[in-house]
């Protein structure tokens, strides 16, 4: 060893060199046995057994272990979260079913409103005219859910015929006050409209009446006056009637839409009573 040692002190960095790397390959060769599972080795604690030894027959078998609290408590979210998916893929269909049905009877509406004199019309016809409506509302709503909600998870055909019968009154009761409403603003509008056009006669009938009693250069000025006041009278009337179209119109379609939204909400509000239902049972 002293000789060992005496060589090790010789000046210089081969020595130190040549022992470091016999030391590399020293740890190299008992890392590689170890990779190989050739030895059995303990590392704080940890055996590393070897490959080769085969595992006895009597070994126990090893049991499942019960799931605990927590993991019974994560499956029921998941379960739970695809019940939502799956309510919320029926409740967009139905969703979109409902808005396509109501934007197709406001439009025909507002056809009905713009071709229609709703004032003209007696109230005993015209009340035949919507509750042939009201009827035709519910018969056309069921034959498009038959016709469209042809796949569904959670809420069926037969529950959406259940939700269109319990929501039925209430629906029927707001399609029928929207139309009294829409014959009201017709009759009202046009009678202020009829007051405007009869004021504006009056004047210009005074102005008519101021022409007759002035004397004039020459026939040619009093004739260019009169052309003056009646095509004055013909444009004002004019822009009334337009007006009169655009206005009421307008003021019945905001009535509409706000009893379109209702009628909806009425809907789709049964349709999430029922889903909570279903999804308690």
């Amino acid at each position: 060893m002293n000789a060992f040692f005496a060589w090790l002190s010789t000046p210089g960095p081969f020595e130190e060199i040549i022992v470091v790397i016999i030391l590399l390959i020293i740890l190299g060769f008992i890392g590689i046995l170890i990779i190989k599972g050739l030895v059995d080795c303990d590392i704080k604690g940890i055996k590393i057994k070897s490959k080769d030894k085969e595992k006895p027959n009597n070994e126990p078998v090893v049991q499942q272990e019960k799931p605990n609290k927590s993991d019974l408590n994560n499956s029921s979210s998941v379960l739970g979260a695809n019940v939502s998916i799956l309510a919320t893929q029926d409740y967009r269909i139905i969703s979109l079913i409902i808005q396509a049905h109501s934007n197709r009877i406001r439009e025909e509406m507002k056809q009905y409103c713009s071709v229609n004199g709703l004032d003209k019309k007696d109230r005993d016809s015209y009340m035949i005219y919507v509750d042939e409506k009201k009827n035709l509302y519910i018969s056309e709503l069921k034959e498009m859910f038959n016709r469209e909600y042809v796949s569904y998870d959670i809420i069926s055909i037969s529950d959406i015929y259940e939700i269109i019968e319990e929501s039925k009154e209430r629906m029927m009761n707001k399609l029928e006050k929207l139309y009294i409403k829409l014959r009201d603003i017709s009759i009202e509008e046009h009678t202020k409209i009829n007051e405007s056009k009869k004021q504006l006669f009056d004047t210009y009938l005074e102005k008519a009446l101021e022409w007759r009693g002035k004397t004039y250069s020459s026939d040619k000025e009093a004739k260019d006056i009169l052309i003056e006041y009646l095509t004055q009278y013909h444009k004002t009337c004019e822009n009334l009637t337009i007006n009169e179209r655009i206005d009421v119109l307008n003021k019945q379609v905001q009535k509409i839409d706000t009893i379109k939204k209702d009628l909806v909400d009425i809907f789709l509000t049964e349709v999430i009573k029922k889903m909570s239902n279903k999804l308690k049972s």
